[in-house]
């Protein structure tokens, strides 16, 4: 049996710790930090767009640039891409502990 503990990191956004991964936004990466995509949420408009640059579950990516509010600039399967912050919530990733 797995178990799940949110704990509350800022306003609306959250952490869940599962074994030795951690689940977050992808907003809340920090500068060169390395995680995992796990899953695109709520996006039905731009998915599509981002599966055919790379973004699909498993793929490894490196956050180039990230600011507190704004864009941010992420490396992955040798490309780098700036996506705004409504796209960068929708976008959940795993980082290894």
């Amino acid at each position: 049996m797995i178990m799940i503990i949110f704990i509350m990191i800022s306003e609306e956004r959250f952490l869940a710790y599962r074994g030795v991964s951690m689940f977050m936004r992808l907003n809340n990466v920090l500068k060169g930090e390395r995680v995992y995509l796990h899953s695109i949420d709520d996006y039905p408009d731009g998915r599509k767009r981002l599966e055919e640059l790379g973004f699909t579950p498993g793929a490894s990516l490196v956050v180039c640039d990230s600011r507190r509010k704004g864009p941010m600039v992420v490396r992955i399967r040798g490309g780098k891409y700036m996506l705004g912050e409504e796209v960068a919530e929708k976008i959940v990733v795993r980082c290894e502990l």
